[in-house]
């Protein structure tokens, strides 16, 4: 959950949250790191499509702050973030590329956004749903074989980004089948 206002009420209303969830006993992800792309509904029906969102290295500097703040905080117990598929202005041959799925891109925007003080322990990363980078129309859920060579396609190039984890959702059980099998391979 995210609100656009100032990064100490953003913050505030966020780490009391958190908190709440530990008191409850739930461990958190916060997402989405370091932002997220603007969502269109087109035909006011329940089909969604993302509007890709550009980002300058200095913006997402900023929107960083917040969630390293809370990763880090010693006070609320937070295992790490969910990325989004956002492009970063200036990165060169692949700017026409989120960062999620450039080699080495979710290392290198940490690297430039992260504080300047080393940290006792490395957070999880995890990519937001994959399918939606692969996939234009959420009902798609039963694939061809194609789409879920493409679904592969950045499943590995999230992993070769710096993920830990990645999220694969919108996917019929024989679809799933396939993009696992074919991952395997």
């Amino acid at each position: 959950m995210m609100i656009r206002s100032d990064d100490n009420l953003r913050f505030s209303f966020l780490f009391s949250f958190i908190r709440g969830l530990n008191d409850a006993g739930i461990f958190t992800l916060i997402k989405h790191f370091p932002s997220h792309p603007q969502i269109e509904n087109k035909n006011n029906n329940s089909e969604r499509t993302e509007a890709l969102s550009y980002y300058s290295i200095e913006t997402l500097r900023s929107n960083a702050e917040v969630f390293y703040k809370l990763i880090f905080n010693p006070y609320i117990d937070t295992a790490g973030f969910l990325t989004d598929h956002v492009h970063i202005i200036g990165w060169g041959k692949n700017s026409n590329l989120p960062y999620t799925v450039v080699d080495n891109g979710l290392e290198r925007l940490v690297e430039e956004t992260k504080p300047k003080k080393n940290f006792l322990f490395t957070p999880i990363s995890i990519t937001d749903d994959l399918c939606r980078l692969s996939i234009r129309k959420i009902k798609a859920i039963y694939c061809n074989e194609a789409t879920i060579n493409k679904l592969v396609d950045n499943s590995i190039k999230a992993l070769k980004s710096g993920h830990d984890l990645i999220l694969v959702r919108h996917l019929s059980l024989d679809s799933a089948r396939l993009f696992f099998n074919t991952l395997k391979s």
